[in-house]
C-alpha cells in the first residue's frame, strides 16, 4: 500500500511492479559502466530503452507483414509506431513502459503468425514466453492471456487434445507467470 505520507515514497513508489526491466536495467548499468549519480551519463542510461523502443517498432512492423501480408502494412505500422510521441518519449526514459510495449508487440505479431500460418511448437513456445515476460514487466500484461486464447481459436485446430503447441502456449506463459504471482 502506498502511503502518501512516507518519507521514502520516492523510491518505493514502483516497489509493487514486476522486476524483469529493473534487472535488465541494472545489468545494462553494470555492463555499461554508467555512473547513475552523474548527470553526463544520463543517454548511456537510457540507451537500453532506445533499444527496446526500436525492437517495438520492429515487432509492429512484423505485426502489419503477418497480420495482413503486405509490406506496406508493415511499413505504416511501424511508422505509426515509431511517431507516436509518447512512445519516443517514452523510450528515451528509465521507464519498465518500452519493455512491455516491445513484449506485447511481438506477442501480437507472434500471434498473428500462429492464426495465419499455423502455430507449431516452436511458435508458441515463443508467443507463450514473450506473454509471460510482459507479465514479469508489468502485471498489466496478463491482459495477453485473452489475445492467447482467442489466437488459440482464430488457429482452428482439429482437436485440442492432439495439439502440442496449445499446451506449449499456456505451459510457457504460466513457467514466467505463476512463480511471480504465487
Amino acid at each position: 500500500v502506498l502511503d502518501p505520507k512516507d518519507p521514502n515514497l520516492g523510491e518505493n513508489y514502483q516497489s509493487h511492479q514486476p522486476p524483469l526491466f529493473y534487472i535488465l536495467e541494472a545489468g545494462w548499468v553494470k555492463v555499461t559502466g554508467t555512473d547513475l549519480e552523474s548527470q553526463s551519463q544520463g543517454l548511456k542510461a537510457r540507451a537500453l530503452n532506445l533499444m527496446i523502443g526500436a525492437g517495438t517498432v520492429l515487432g509492429a512492423f512484423f505485426l502489419g507483414l503477418w497480420a495482413f501480408r503486405k509490406s506496406e502494412v508493415g511499413l505504416f505500422c511501424a511508422g505509426f509506431v515509431a511517431l507516436i510521441p509518447m512512445n519516443c518519449a517514452l523510450s528515451g526514459a528509465l521507464s519498465n513502459d518500452p519493455l512491455l510495449f516491445c513484449l506485447c508487440t511481438w506477442t501480437l505479431a507472434l500471434c498473428a503468425k500462429g492464426v495465419a500460418d499455423g502455430f507449431t511448437v516452436k511458435l508458441a513456445l515463443l508467443a507463450g514466453s514473450l506473454a509471460g515476460l510482459a507479465v514479469l514487466t508489468k502485471t498489466t500484461g496478463v491482459a495477453l492471456l485473452p489475445i492467447l486464447l482467442l489466437a488459440a481459436y482464430l488457429s482452428r485446430p482439429k482437436s485440442l487434445f492432439k495439439t502440442n503447441w496449445i499446451v506449449a502456449l499456456f505451459a510457457s506463459w504460466a513457467l514466467f507467470v505463476f512463480p511471480w504471482f504465487i
